[in-house]
């Protein structure tokens, strides 16, 4: 949460477009002219982050004898080289046996551990989250819903190199009409309402908020079923409507 404060140095307020925003009394109205001025200057904040933090190698990287885990069989690698070249990496072998390229960069991974990017399958893709998970390894996110257009901008400068974040796997919400509600996502009481999730939102997922009624949950396990890798049920939470 970002605060303002006034020239006295009290708290003014929050400004937010979903969920909730705090406001000094009076000044309500001024929250989504106050929001995009905070926009503009997270944006250029995390622009800032970016420039000083991420390499982009223009040549291969060897990370040399380094001890690497391997997660599909669980198990350690002692005095392993990995080769990345660009987005790929190129090679995974005995160090006294990998071919590395003439014009690659070297790193000492002697006494380190090199790991594969984790995964959290719970995430609100909120910009210093998505920087923190980079910091700790977290380099692949399932977002369980925060504002579509602003998932979108973020995924935005992500994608351009303009902020650090990871990789986003979109599930959202979609939730049924009603005084409690979620106040991001989509919303549906039918089936036909609901339609394919691809035209509403680009996800592979579905998360269904428990607002939407007891008896429409049958239909919201058919829809889940036409997605792959859907989760009906996975975001009961806060609310019983």
């Amino acid at each position: 949460m970002t605060a303002g404060l006034d020239d006295e140095g009290h708290f003014f307020g929050s400004p937010a477009i979903a969920w909730f925003a705090t406001l000094r009394v009076g000044w309500e109205d001024t929250n989504q002219r106050l929001y995009e001025v905070q926009l503009k200057a997270k944006d250029a904040w995390y622009a800032r982050q970016a420039q000083a933090l991420a390499r982009h190698p223009a040549r291969p990287v060897a990370l040399e004898h380094v001890r690497l885990f391997d997660s599909e069989s669980a198990a350690s690698r002692e005095d392993q080289t990995v080769v990345i070249d660009g987005e790929r990496i190129t090679a995974v072998d005995p160090a006294a046996s990998t071919a590395i390229p003439a014009n690659a960069e070297h790193i000492d991974g002697s006494r380190k551990t090199l790991l594969p990017g984790l995964f959290d399958m719970h995430s609100h893709a909120y910009a210093l989250l998505s920087l923190l998970n980079i910091a700790s390894g977290v380099t692949a996110v399932r977002d369980m819903g925060i504002d579509i257009e602003e998932l979108r901008h973020l995924q935005e400068k992500w994608d351009s190199g303009a902020a650090v974040g990871p990789r986003v796997w979109k599930a959202g919400i979609i939730d049924g009409r009603s005084p409690y509600q979620a106040p991001v996502g989509l919303y549906a009481d039918t089936p036909e309402e609901a339609g394919p999730p691809s035209i509403v939102m680009p996800t592979s997922d579905l998360s269904r908020s428990s607002s939407i009624a007891h008896s429409n949950r049958n239909w919201c396990r058919a829809s889940s079923r036409r997605l792959m890798n859907a989760a009906c049920g996975s975001a009961a939470i806060f609310r019983m409507a």
